[in-house]
């Protein structure tokens, strides 16, 4: 819900509840708008998530730190995770 206020206050259109990566309702709402997706920016904090769903739909993606620093311990591993495949990507 937090995604809608800001598109809301930002008057842009979003997506809350997009089943990432799958990039399914981002089509959705990039045909009803009529543009095209590489147009668009897709901002999210994971990369297995949100850049992955922006690379799918061959949008710009914007890799950001969370916005809450306190993960829950679940979300915590998955991001080290995504850290260390980022440094690897980054050494080749």
């Amino acid at each position: 819900r937090r995604i809608l206020r800001i598109a809301q206050q930002s008057q842009l259109k979003g997506v809350y509840f997009a089943c990432k990566p799958f990039p399914y309702s981002a089509e959705d709402l990039i045909e009803k708008e009529n543009i095209k997706s590489k147009e668009c920016i897709v901002v999210g904090d994971q990369v297995f998530t949100d850049i992955l769903m922006g690379n799918l739909l061959g949008a710009t993606s914007i890799l950001v730190n969370p916005v809450d620093q306190n993960l829950s311990m679940i979300k915590t591993i998955k991001r080290d995770f995504e850290m260390f495949v980022l440094r690897l990507l980054d050494n080749t």
